[in-house]
């Protein structure tokens, strides 16, 4: 994650790229610190925020997720490992002021989410995404700005060689 920072602020020297975890660990006191730091900074950096979260069960994280979002203003959250299924309703997991875009594994374990500011433009580029792949890929159009393509997918442990080539093939399209 380190070397993709490093190439992000050469790339665009006035992007602000801060890795952090959301929620803390409780078998490290020295990561704590260094987490509390760093989300410390998040809610002080200016212009658009995308945030990625892995964490492994959003009905769970629920109440902690919303904790943070109240203190960390974000205008897109990208979720994996919902493990959601068919029968959660969007209502239980909706965040206020926000659209919920969601692709559920139904099973265990997977599932992938995005929350959007509910004032941000956006498009569901579903022809971007396989069938296959857990993976949702949005469309969004800032007032000023160019479009902007964000994505999140997850790989499951032990996942077929077919994963490889539907992100390669996801790769191509949006090169196109």
């Amino acid at each position: 994650m380190a070397n993709l920072g490093q190439e992000i602020n050469k790339k665009f020297p006035t992007t602000k790229l801060i890795i952090s975890e959301l929620i803390t660990r409780n078998d490290n006191q020295q990561i704590n610190t260094k987490v509390k730091q760093v989300n410390t900074k998040l809610s002080q950096l200016k212009g658009f925020k995308i945030v990625h979260l892995n964490i492994a069960s959003l009905m769970k994280h629920k109440d902690e997720l919303s904790i943070f979002i109240s203190l960390q203003p974000f205008d897109v959250l990208c979720i994996n490992e919902t493990r959601l299924d068919s029968s959660t309703y969007n209502s239980e997991v909706e965040i206020a002021g926000c659209d919920l875009i969601r692709k559920d594994r139904n099973r265990n374990e997977g599932g992938v989410a995005i929350y959007v500011r509910s004032v941000i433009p956006y498009i569901n580029r579903t022809e971007l995404s396989p069938d296959t792949a857990e993976a949702i890929c949005l469309k969004i159009r800032k007032p000023k700005s160019k479009p902007l393509l964000v994505s999140t997918w997850y790989r499951p442990p032990g996942s077929k060689p077919q994963f490889f080539n539907d992100f390669e093939t996801f790769l191509k399209n949006i090169d196109n």
